[in-house]
């Protein structure tokens, strides 16, 4: 069975229902940006919105990266699709940080943001992980140097060692990193590789669907792990550069 929806000209969605004649209700106007409800395509006026292919719950979350761009019977494009940010998270920083003053890791934030704003959910986790893998290689080498660069450079293969046997070197030697008093204990361990395997399922899924309430714990996850980090690459650079 088909869910429907009730979506704005902005792309709000206002209602959603498996019987089309619960749809409207009293939400005729949406009270985020006051466009109209629609129910469906305005144009041919003889296609309902379809927001998902399964029964949906009421209390299902949706956004508008759920939303058909084109009506299925006229290929009108939907008023929504024009819009490039998801309405639902136009002002909405899935990492905020002020601890990176470096271009290269801005760019990785400001690009996380990006995509995040405009619903593409696999590309934020995904370049969670690559953020992620860049500051523990970093601040390994801040700590520990060359003269140790087998913790995080492979010399066999000529190339940087992955994320999972970083996270264990780094787990490894944790009490070094407890005079710098930034939190790096088993919870960050713990969440580290929570966001690893989210970006690896992400980087070789065809699909996905996320909830927005899952992404709210993804970025409360991410803010934790990249802050610590971030800070942490700081530290440890300050420390062994000093001279």
């Amino acid at each position: 069975m088909t869910t429907y929806g009730q979506v704005c000209e902005t792309g709000h969605i206002l209602n959603h229902s498996t019987n089309t004649e619960w749809l409207a209700g009293d939400n005729n106007y949406c009270p985020t940006c006051g466009g109209e409800g629609l129910t469906e395509c305005p144009n041919c006026q003889n296609n309902k919105i379809i927001v998902s292919d399964d029964v949906l719950s009421s209390d299902a979350e949706l956004t508008r990266a759920d939303l058909p761009l084109y009506c299925g019977n006229c290929g009108t494009t939907f008023p929504w699709a024009g819009n490039d940010e998801d309405p639902q998270r136009i002002n909405q920083q899935f990492v905020a940080t002020d601890l990176v003053e470096e271009r290269y890791y801005q760019n990785i934030v400001d690009e996380i943001n990006r995509v995040y704003q405009v619903g593409a959910d696999s590309a934020t986790l995904v370049l969670v992980r690559k953020a992620i893998e860049n500051s523990i290689i970093d601040i390994l080498r801040n700590e520990y140097t060359l003269s140790e660069s087998h913790l995080f450079f492979d010399g066999n293969i000529g190339q940087h060692r992955g994320l999972s046997e970083l996270v264990d070197n780094l787990d490894d030697r944790l009490d070094d990193f407890d005079q710098y008093n930034v939190g790096t204990n088993q919870t960050l361990i713990t969440r580290i590789n929570e966001l690893k395997e989210n970006g690896d399922i992400e980087a070789h899924s065809v699909a996905s669907n996320h909830s927005q309430v899952e992404m709210d714990e993804y970025s409360e996850k991410a803010n934790f792990v990249l802050n610590i980090l971030f800070e942490l690459r700081r530290r440890t650079w300050e420390e062994n550069n000093s001279n």
